[in-house]
């Protein structure tokens, strides 16, 4: 091990991947792996996990559903290097590799609500774009991407290369940071259009939809985990996975690149067209495990695969599910597809005893998750005519969720892991009794929630009523007839939202 940045070994490697998560561990590492395929891993900041796992490996449990474990000693990083300590070794590997992969935070792409490059958004930190621009220290993912690509640009012979970002956003991933590279090196380098033109033409860039449960789990889940399984060392163990699912990435525009050839063999599949797999997995896998954890909160469990196995919650999943799909009719899936298979199988998937899948970690940012997977796709099931009473009281429960005393936003504001404020705040408990006020309330606060909800009379007798049912909402009923509301209600900070 060298100076504490980079951990070296041997000639260059052909993969580099930004981003040293639970995504990468549990998803990227492992087809790595399977492969037999080294990887620079690229980590904005320093931890001595990720320098102990390209040292000695990690361990990578995988659990099925009757509680059995697949313990799997991961040695697929050849070295690692911290942004935090400078670029220089990181431009290095991209400018050879091959592929590029990612997996961050869809949050750390800088982008404004319309999904372009974000050059007005300040933080208490300033613009780190505009900072970027200016200096010649890439301080985002953009910014060293398009200093890679530059530094590649000018090397003789241009070798070919492919970018995958591996996050599950809201769109096309690969799209997305084509279109923000492009906007960033119009910026930055404005007197050469022919490396835009490059960038635009030459590079592949790769969209993606990963389908495997990957939670990371706190230190006492690994230590009681390590406890119970034997042969598990601790110190090694940062991420338990589920047992491969028989295709758990897929990814377009992927032919020419030989890493990519190889992980279709191994769990892979390449296709023409990424949206719609992606939109299935969002609908499907995304809705479902949203759903089980604002559940799971309400019942006070800590642990999505108990929240599934109380009462009637697999009743209103396999209910959601059914209606979940009734999105996706009209649209021409693959023959070998079996849509109610595939949602079955999310059932069982959630059921199996992640230590580190917590209700409150899946509840997170209960604002930037209503529009996708609730609200837009109600729109549609409206549209078509087509039964919702599921997601109805899904929407509900997710107002209850934001605003009673047992919730995660109970008298307080709570941050999610990067210190972002949650949920929708100021408002009293009254505001959500009403179904039109509390639709025009989501309207106001949330980007995006469709203003189509509240206009629909209809829709919103069944929400009112689902809202009055005191059988199933029984302290938001009392909560809104005045009873209670001092416990009930919420003293919080001005509305802020995630």
């Amino acid at each position: 091990m060298s100076d504490g940045s980079a951990v070296r070994y041997g000639p260059p490697a052909s993969w580099a991947h930004i981003g040293g998560g639970a995504l990468f561990l549990g998803l990227a590492g492992d087809f790595a792996h399977r492969i037999g395929e080294p990887i620079h891993l690229i980590n904005r900041t320093g931890q001595e996990f990720l320098k102990r796992a390209a040292d000695q490996g990690y361990n990578l449990v995988a659990v099925d559903a009757d509680g059995g474990t697949e313990v799997k000693m991961i040695r697929s990083i050849k070295d690692v290097t911290f942004l935090e300590d400078g670029p220089g070794q990181a431009l290095d590997w991209l400018s050879s590799a091959q592929l590029w992969s990612l997996s961050i935070t869809s949050d750390a792409y800088p982008k404004n609500r319309a999904g372009n490059l974000d050059v007005d958004r300040a933080t208490a930190a300033g613009n780190e774009v505009v900072e970027c621009l200016a200096s010649d220290q890439p301080k985002t993912v953009v910014g060293l991407l398009s200093k890679a690509l530059a530094e590649r640009f000018q090397q003789q012979g241009r070798a070919p290369v492919t970018i995958l970002p591996l996050e599950n956003g809201d769109e096309c991933n690969g799209d997305m940071l084509r279109r923000l590279l492009v906007q960033y090196i119009e910026i930055k380098y404005p007197r050469s259009p022919e490396l835009k033109a490059w960038v635009q033409n030459a590079v592949t860039f790769c969209n993606a939809m990963v389908d495997r449960i990957v939670p990371k789990p706190g230190e006492k889940h690994i230590q009681d985990f390590a406890r119970d399984a034997a042969g598990v060392d601790p110190s090694l163990v940062s991420v338990v996975t589920e047992k491969l699912p028989e295709v758990s990435l897929v990814f377009d525009n992927a032919d020419w690149n030989p890493i990519l050839r190889a992980m279709t063999a191994v769990g892979a599949q390449s296709v023409k067209d990424c949206a719609l797999m992606k939109r299935i997995k969002a609908t499907i896998v995304n809705g479902a495990h949203n759903l089980v954890g604002v559940k799971g909160m309400s019942m006070g469990e800590d642990l999505v695969h108990l929240a599934v196995r109380r009462p009637g919650v697999e009743t209103d999943l396999m209910g959601f599910l059914e209606e979940m799909q009734g999105t996706l009719r009209g649209i021409d899936l693959p023959d070998v597809f079996d849509l109610g298979r595939y949602c079955q199988g999310v059932i069982e998937r959630l059921k199996l005893p992640f230590p580190g899948d917590q209700t409150s970690r899946v509840c997170r940012r209960p604002s930037a998750k209503v529009v996708p997977l609730i609200a837009a796709p109600l729109m549609e099931l409206l549209a078509k005519g087509l039964p919702h009473h599921h997601l109805t009281v899904a929407l509900a429960e997710t107002v209850r969720h934001l605003v009673l005393a047992d919730g995660p936003l109970a008298g307080k504001v709570v941050p999610d892991d990067k210190g972002r404020e949650t949920g929708l705040y100021g408002q009293p408990v009254e505001t959500y009794a009403n179904a039109e006020e509390c639709l025009q309330l989501f309207e106001d606060a949330v980007p995006g929630f469709p203003t189509g909800l509240r206009q629909d009379r209809r829709f919103g007798n069944e929400f009112q009523q689902v809202l009055d049912d005191g059988d199933r909402f029984p302290e938001f009923a009392a909560a809104v007839r005045g009873l209670g509301r001092e416990s009930a209600g919420l003293q919080l900070a001005s509305p802020s939202l995630a």
